[in-house]
């Protein structure tokens, strides 16, 4: 594992009319270097550049600043938890994105593997795979949405469960788009699972398919007065 002050960095500075009014700098991780040491570092606006490779995660990782976790794409970029009931990254922060890396092996109680509160954030062009909420009385072991200003977007939920919504659990009225989420499982909501009466999220282009559960294989709809803005059944 290399030291924090090992990472590569690369400075981008905006200019405007010949001034300087921001910097920014992009964190290059590479395979045996600590995801965590740097983000830890970052700071708004810059960019924490996983490369690809296999990355272990051992304990949660918190993304509370407006910063982009990226890897180079979810078919060569995986980060993989060793399962130790944590949640692998919790985002916090409207500006916070993950994006293009698979997110895998999550086993937890009652944790999910990505989980959206607070101020929000964004997870897109990313997998979510074998994650697992092991409590009979869990909620998802994948994603889950605790904010109005999370937004899920191309993301493939697969092979997950828990026990309310298997890939996804909806609790604000955030937005999800274009997304695929196929051999999940649950007693409730095999697919996702909108939580309470009165939500109103925004669901577009989502195919839920080949899912499982007692109640509601692909979709459970919680509650009286919760509704989808707009719905579909092919990405």
């Amino acid at each position: 594992m290399n030291l924090i002050g090992k990472f590569k960095k690369i400075f981008v500075a905006a200019v405007v009319l010949g001034s300087l009014f921001a910097r920014a700098t992009t964190f290059v991780v590479e395979p045996g270097d600590d995801i965590a040491a740097a983000i830890d570092q970052a700071q708004d606006d810059d960019v924490v550049q996983i490369a690809a490779g296999t990355y272990i995660v051992s304990a949660g990782i918190t993304i509370d600043r407006a910063i982009t976790i990226r890897g180079v794409h979810s078919a060569v970029t995986t980060i993989k938890s060793t399962g130790d009931a944590f949640t692998v990254f919790t985002l916090k922060n409207a500006r916070a994105i993950i994006e293009r890396v698979t997110i895998r092996d999550a086993v937890a109680p009652s944790r999910p593997a990505v989980l959206i509160t607070g101020g929000g954030g964004t997870l897109c062009d990313a997998v979510i795979c074998n994650c697992k909420a092991t409590n009979q009385s869990s909620n998802t072991g994948a994603v889950f949405i605790d904010s109005a200003d999370a937004i899920v977007r191309r993301v493939i939920i697969k092979d997950c469960s828990g026990s309310w919504g298997g890939g996804l659990f909806i609790n604000k009225n955030a937005t999800v788009d274009c997304c695929y989420l196929t051999g999940n499982s649950a007693q409730y909501g095999g697919g996702f699972y909108i939580n309470s009466g009165g939500l109103n999220p925004l669901i577009v282009h989502l195919s839920a398919c080949e899912n499982g559960a007692s109640y509601g294989k692909d979709f459970y709809n919680n509650g009286p007065g919760s509704s989808v803005t707009k719905i579909y059944d092919s990405w």
